[in-house]
């Protein structure tokens, strides 16, 4: 019986490095900060004229506990199709602890461009699969658009930057209420199966005014109305 017990140590002691590779390679964690805070800052502003541009605030908090030479994070909106937002959207952001006050660029990750980890679904595809709590009514017609931060950072253990991010979008021409989602991940993990290293969030119900035709609801399923296709 010990011969059998120091034989099993021995295979364990082979796996720890395995197991230590594992780990680091989700050990990059960036979520945003206080999910209650997070929500109260983009319901600041609930509704806007249509074709007008809309700006949100968010801060992301990051949790490193391994290095990485190029930390690059990611950022992904959820909004109507009919706003275009793959164009329509500039993200930036300022990390005083790396960059100080200087603004810093994100920029659209291609249509069609695979996160690590999710063999060969788009951003929007791997998403909509990982974000299991979109608030809007089934068969709305909206989108995820990813962006990637332009500079990378060196990054090591217990270096947990805090990073400001603005999101301006422009809206739709159509009347509209739909709830617009956030998400968060590095491009070392891209969409990794633990969520506990990234994060989305989701406003309250947003509305687009004075714009054409009657309101397209995304928020709430109303009887005897169509929901509007792709």
């Amino acid at each position: 019986m010990s011969k059998i017990i120091i034989k099993n140590k021995k295979w364990i002691i082979r796996l720890i490095p395995f197991l230590l590779f594992f780990i680091f390679l989700v050990a990059c964690k960036f979520t945003f900060k206080n999910d209650d805070e997070a929500r109260a800052e983009l319901n600041k502003v609930s509704s806007v004229n249509a074709g007008e541009e809309v700006t949100f605030n968010l801060t992301v908090v990051t949790e490193n506990i391994d290095e990485y030479d190029n930390e690059r994070f990611i950022i992904a909106v959820y909004a109507p199709k009919t706003w275009d937002h793959a164009k329509n959207t500039k993200v930036t952001f300022t990390c005083e602890k790396v960059w100080g006050s200087e603004v810093k660029n994100m920029s659209l990750i291609p249509d069609g461009t695979s996160p690590k980890n999710q063999n060969g679904l788009t951003w929007d595809q791997a998403l909509r699969k990982e974000t299991k709590d979109d608030p809007n009514i089934d068969g709305a017609d909206m989108q995820w658009v990813a962006f990637i931060s332009d500079d990378g950072a060196a990054v090591s253990n217990g270096f947990n930057p805090e990073i400001k991010v603005q999101v301006t979008m422009k809206t739709g021409p159509l009347n509209m209420r739909c709830k617009l989602g956030f998400f968060v991940n590095n491009n070392n993990d891209g969409l990794g199966s633990d969520d506990q290293y990234y994060g989305w969030i989701y406003t309250d119900c947003f509305e687009v005014v004075n714009g054409e035709g009657d309101i397209v609801d995304y928020c709430e399923l109303h009887y005897n109305t169509a929901i509007p296709g792709s």
